[in-house]
């Protein structure tokens, strides 16, 4: 999950997104609601900090946010 949020920060740090169509927008949004999704799992866990759970669903809430105005 790690390399994937890194992964993504990096190339939303791009400033050419020519690489990306319309079916990999969608693929990467499917990507994002599953991390968010296993991020609310995780948040059951009383073991994991809140604010790092709270920081990585920020974090995507941004790329989604990239990934619409693309």
């Amino acid at each position: 999950m790690e390399k994937l949020l890194k992964h993504l920060e990096e190339k939303s740090k791009a400033t050419d997104d020519s690489w990306m169509n319309e079916k990999t927008k969608s693929i990467f949004m499917e990507l994002l609601e599953s991390q968010r999704r296993f991020l609310s799992e995780l948040n059951k866990d009383v073991s994991v900090s809140e604010d790092v759970i709270r920081q990585q669903l920020y974090q995507i809430d941004l790329e989604e946010e990239r990934l619409r105005v693309i």
